[in-house]
């Protein structure tokens, strides 16, 4: 039996034994490569690249549970959920979680050559990397073709000149596959609670940003007496919103390296848009990871950017301190980061909306999830 047909007999054992990784695993497509980082197999979410010696090698059982491995990282979007993160260490962190969740599956999952470590039991992907991150002092994890370590390698699509993932194709089929595994039930635990987050409703952020922004001003009516100052210097006059004045908006971006600049981007084009609508008196952007590295002002004429300026840890104490030091009196302060790190002890007196990239709830203020 050669290495495809070996591949095959795996995933057809998967799809009778374990449905839920076996029908997910048929969706990826056989690729032969002899230049895996790890020789063993590798995933760019449409394609399961595999070293032919690795798989005529491997015990039965020990090739379903890493063709479901690289299955575990599609389904949850560890492709793309990457983000700015260090590549090395986030993909011992997906290795963690993933060979935990084949081990609650029963599946052949080689505990002495794989990533495995029941204190991370339970834990997500985000906070496995964090807990990795404080370990070894932050520096970086390492680079590589592939970012794999110990099992297999997680293609990024420019790694292989790909289009990008489609995480929504993938979610939705993990769910079907997930039901399908509960109807035959062989749906193990732990992929049952992943799949019920996945069925979770998810709040349009750009909606409840907008909602927050409005209710920090106190908005009423619109009037033509007090046209939007941010217009007018593209020759445009439109009504704005009487009510109280929006004063000092600030905006904090978390730089330690967990917020990408698509995320960056999207923020500011949407605090930009708010913006012109609410007319603030001024825009005060703060990039912070344990420390500030850059602050910027905007008037009202100027279009609000943020911009990434630094990669260290994270501590959120330090942008609040700068405003209280620096007597800035905002009508509310947006905070962009993944949750992890110190927050103040106590809540400052100006509304605060903490713009999360992870499920992590603040101690205090309002709080959305983005995701782009």
């Amino acid at each position: 039996m050669n290495a495809s047909e070996a591949l095959v007999m795996a995933r057809t054992q998967l799809v009778l034994r374990h449905p839920f990784f076996g029908m997910l695993a048929l969706r990826l497509r056989l690729v032969e490569r002899t230049d895996l980082p790890f020789k063993t197999l590798g995933v760019d979410g449409k394609h399961l690249y595999y070293d032919p010696d690795f798989v005529q090698t491997c015990p039965k059982g020990r090739l379903q549970a890493a063709v479901a491995h690289e299955v575990v990282h599609c389904a949850l979007s560890h492709i793309s959920r990457r983000g700015a993160r260090d590549p090395m260490r986030w993909n011992k962190a997906i290795d963690y979680a993933t060979n935990l969740i084949l081990d609650d599956a029963g599946l052949d999952v080689d505990k002495e050559n794989w990533l495995f470590d029941l204190r991370f039991k339970d834990m997500s992907a985000e906070d496995i990397y964090n807990q990795l991150q404080s370990e070894d002092g932050g520096k970086d994890g390492g680079n590589a073709t592939g970012t794999g370590t110990g099992n297999q390698a997680v293609f990024d699509a420019h790694m292989t000149g790909g289009d990008e993932v489609d995480d929504q194709q993938w979610a939705a089929a993990a769910v079907q596959a997930a039901q399908a595994a509960q109807a035959a039930g062989k749906l193990p635990g732990s992929l049952r609670r992943l799949v019920d987050e996945m069925l979770e409703p998810q709040i349009d952020w750009r909606e409840k940003l907008a909602q927050f922004m409005h209710a920090a001003r106190g908005l009423s009516d619109y009037s033509w007496m007090r046209p939007q100052r941010r217009m007018l210097v593209y020759g445009t006059v439109l009504p704005s919103m009487e009510g109280r004045a929006l004063g000092t908006l600030v905006a904090v971006s978390d730089d330690s390296g967990s917020v990408d600049s698509k995320m960056l981007q999207a923020l500011a084009s949407e605090i930009n848009g708010i913006a012109i609508s609410t007319s603030p008196e001024k825009l005060i952007h703060i990039s912070c990871d344990a420390r500030i590295n850059h602050v910027a002002e905007f008037s009202p004429h100027d279009e609000f950017v943020m911009t990434s300026n630094g990669g260290g840890g994270t501590d959120f104490r330090p942008p609040f301190a700068y405003v209280d030091e620096h007597g800035i009196q905002p009508q509310c302060l947006i905070y962009l980061t993944d949750g992890y790190g110190p927050f103040p002890t106590e809540a400052p007196s100006y509304p605060v909306l903490w713009v999360m990239t992870t499920k992590v709830v603040p101690p205090w203020g309002d709080h959305i999830r983005i995701e782009i």
